[in-house]
């Protein structure tokens, strides 16, 4: 049983879900007028409702008029009543997302058209055209937010696999994207892909592999304290992912929570930290809630803890970056490919404090995701 010096019990317990986000690999090493070609599925359940978007490098641009398709093989369940609605097309020089197009069910003016037909997306350019060089980003399903806010998705295929999605049309351009679909994404699982790409997540005091559900138990806070993994009687557990890949491009660890602290429904209170983009040090005075890369491991290439969270994190050092609702990157490596140790390529440390006018409660609690991202 813990006592806290202020009588003020607030228990706290962190559940870990991991999601993993795969960029298909590219397949057709020739069709070098659509390079950098990748697909990122919100889900990669077998028969779950999921967003994607797809994103590649248009080497000779789209010219007014012309169309450009995207073929989503046959298992991915479409709408009859998906539209130019769920569909957001974008595209600039560095990201795809500089420029927003408008949309509509066929071409017009400004705008591009949008429709599917059978398991063919076809996008067809109005008077804007598209320069040179471009990276294009498309986005289908309830991401699709510019303008009327999209409210279908594609429906995962029912059998896990991998699964080849074809860029064509008339714009001069061709190229295809492997996504992987499994059985659920939703556990402390390796995936892996070619290229390869591996990914995994396990929460313990020790390097090894441990089992889902991930819980991590903070116990009861004391105000003036800070509670750290590596710490407590019994160790409080710490985080440790494996990261693997040889994506030319280099892979990204993101994290997010659905809170973006731990949070008391019955008191409507968070305990957060906010940061600038900069570490944030807890000492005790006031409440925080945060992540920090303790240490890192490559057998080859780089694994990196990016900031906010790559700052003085140990058991005695407590420079955290806040978790937000919004994904952050917390580890890389380094836009190369990288071959981490295994269960050990990062190890992350959660800390929190409150004050003596934190709510008391027994219901804090936050779900952090954790997703990893190849470009290959």
């Amino acid at each position: 049983m813990h006592r806290s010096i202020f009588h003020r019990g607030v228990s706290a317990f962190i559940f870990i879900l991991l999601v993993i986000f795969a960029y298909g690999n590219i397949l057709d090493t020739q069709a070098l007028s659509v390079t950098q070609r990748k697909d990122i599925l919100s889900r990669l359940k077998v028969g779950t409702l999921s967003n994607h978007t797809i994103e590649f490098t248009a080497i000779n641009g789209v010219a007014v008029g012309e169309t450009v398709t995207v073929l989503f093989p046959i298992g991915f369940s479409i709408p009859g009543a998906l539209d130019y609605t769920d569909v957001d097309v974008s595209y600039g020089p560095f990201t795809g997302t500089e420029n927003e197009l408008a949309i509509a069910a066929a071409a017009g003016g400004g705008a591009w058209g949008a429709s599917f037909t059978g398991q063919t997306l076809t996008l067809t350019a109005g008077t804007v055209a598209i320069p040179a060089g471009s990276r294009i980003a498309v986005e289908v399903g309830t991401n699709a937010t510019i303008g009327t806010v999209g409210d279908l998705q594609i429906t995962n295929p029912a059998i896990a696999g991998e699964y080849v999605l074809i860029i064509g049309g008339t714009f001069g351009g061709d190229g295809e994207i492997a996504v992987p679909i499994i059985n659920d994404d939703q556990a402390g699982a390796v995936a892996a892909v070619s290229p390869m790409m591996v990914f995994d997540l396990d929460i313990g005091t020790a390097v090894g592999e441990s089992t889902p559900p991930y819980t991590f138990d903070l116990g009861t806070l004391t105000a003036g304290q800070v509670v750290s993994s590596g710490t407590g009687i019994p160790e409080r557990p710490r985080i440790m992912m494996e990261l693997k890949t040889t994506a030319a491009g280099g892979a990204i660890v993101t994290i997010e929570g659905i809170n973006g602290g731990i949070k008391s429904a019955s008191q409507n209170h968070i305990i957060t930290t906010t940061d600038s983009g900069s570490a944030v040090t807890l000492d005790g005075s006031t409440e925080g809630f945060g992540a920090c890369v303790a240490s890192v491991s490559a057998i080859s290439g780089t694994i990196e803890g990016v900031a906010p969270y790559n700052g003085a994190c140990s058991i005695s050092s407590h420079e955290v970056g806040g978790i937000t609702t919004a994904p952050r990157t917390i580890v890389d490596t380094a836009n190369g490919p990288a071959l981490g140790t295994d269960n050990n390529s990062a190890q992350i440390f959660l800390k929190t404090s409150i004050t003596p006018t934190t709510p008391a409660a027994n219901d804090y609690s936050e779900i952090i995701s954790f997703v990893a991202t190849g470009t290959f």
